[in-house]
């Protein structure tokens, strides 16, 4: 239909061990937007620094409270 899709990712990270879960970051800085979520910001770790568009959505109490451009 000519939109482009969203990729929705809930809690990838305590499902994949680490090297499938690097593979899968490679991949989806290759399309135009994915949302991942996680109950813990450290499940993240160094995996955030894939591309140089991505941010950090802070959700608390149902409110986003910050939106930080992840490092490069």
């Amino acid at each position: 239909c000519g939109e482009t899709p969203i990729l929705l990712l809930d809690d990838i990270f305590s499902e994949l061990d680490d090297r499938r879960a690097e593979r899968l970051l490679h991949f989806v800085e290759t399309l135009s937007q994915t949302f991942i979520t996680s109950t813990s910001a450290q499940a993240f770790g160094e995996r955030l620094v894939f591309g140089k568009h991505n941010r950090v959505f802070t959700i608390r109490n149902g409110a986003v409270v910050g939106a930080v451009a992840a490092s490069v």
